[in-house]
């Protein structure tokens, strides 16, 4: 096929789709277990130090998505790096708990809402280098089911940098387009925050409230995307559709829950490194990790052995602090 525009780049059809012009096309299929999912992209840009931009523009975002990607974004934008989200209020899909954890987990977070008809309906993940990006445009949100739940269909792009530049401009162009929508597009501060939860007409949910009830055996996550049948009661009439038996994708473990600007805390028993600019300490036994906000990163770090004659065990505590020192995870 050949993209539309002036991007006139013969693609080559299949799955995955192939290489253009030195770029890497595949074709995400959502939620098979031999398929991939939204969760794979972010990992795939997380584990890559050279990509340090992250732009996300999507009609949804939900505690229920961001918790289980919530790492990847913040390895991203603790490079350091720079993290945006573009998020969509429009058919009730906003949630209180998603705008929260969406502002803790992002550098900068912007609503898009026109009070016209038209809805925000976008759904782009593009993560940049100098050298090259990655991109998926398709129909994940970034809610559970967008993640790895629902069934999602996307085109992922491996883009090599200047090669396939003309690409991503045309959707950087895109992003900067909305983001200069002054009227419709606003920062998410808490004085918009405390204004989209409170006036009912934005019909911003509450994750907490109302949660649909799981059907015996079914592994559907604590929120759904769907809007109906929000307080989970049973649907009236038999329904002449059946369930899929074809293998699906587990869920992704959600990272813990972390109050907006907390500390995480981390206890480990696994071998730990302390790395500085003029050492490296290793600790064995169990190992507390203390992280702080990027500033100022304090490690303690807790390592018991036994010392004494009648076996009772002592405790040693090193305790260091590091200015401008990486998350440790």
């Amino acid at each position: 096929m050949v993209l539309p525009g002036d991007l006139d780049l013969e693609l080559t059809p299949g799955h995955p789709i192939g290489d253009a012009v030195g770029m890497q096309v595949s074709f995400v299929a959502q939620p098979y277990a031999d398929g991939s999912d939204l969760r794979d992209f972010l990992v795939t840009a997380a584990s890559d130090a050279d990509l340090d931009h992250l732009d996300v523009v999507v009609a949804w975002a939900k505690r229920s998505g961001l918790r289980r990607v919530r790492d990847e974004l913040e390895a991203i934008r603790d490079r350091p790096g720079v993290t945006r989200l573009l998020v969509g209020i429009d058919e009730g899909g906003a949630t209180r708990q998603g705008l929260a954890l969406a502002r803790d987990a992002f550098s900068t977070v912007h609503v898009f809402h026109d009070n016209s008809s038209r809805t925000f309906h976008p759904k782009i993940y593009v993560a940049s280098g100098a050298d090259r990006a990655h991109l998926l445009v398709g129909s994940n949100n970034l809610t559970a089911g967008g993640v790895y739940f629902n069934y999602e269909a996307a085109i992922q792009f491996v883009l090599e940098l200047p090669e396939d530049e003309a690409l991503l401009l045309a959707v950087r162009d895109f992003i900067d387009r909305l983001y200069a929508d002054s009227d419709v597009c606003l920062e998410l501060t808490d004085q918009l925050m405390a204004e989209l939860v409170s006036n009912p007409r934005y019909r911003v949910g509450d994750e907490d409230a109302g949660k649909p009830k799981r059907v015996a055996g079914e592994d559907a996550p604590e929120d759904v995307d769907s809007t109906a049948e929000e307080d989970g009661s049973p649907v009236p009439g038999a329904s002449v559709f059946g369930r899929s038996g074809q293998p699906k994708r587990p869920d992704p473990a959600p990272s813990p829950a972390k109050a907006p600007g907390a500390a995480k805390t981390a206890l480990t028993n696994r071998p730990f490194q302390l790395l500085n600019r003029s050492s490296v300490v290793t600790v064995t036994g169990p190992v507390l990790v203390l992280q702080q906000p990027p500033a100022l990163c304090l490690l303690c770090l807790l390592a018991a052995k036994s010392s004494s004659s009648d076996g009772s065990r002592s405790c040693h505590l090193l305790m260091r602090v590091i200015h401008q020192a990486p998350r440790v995870t």
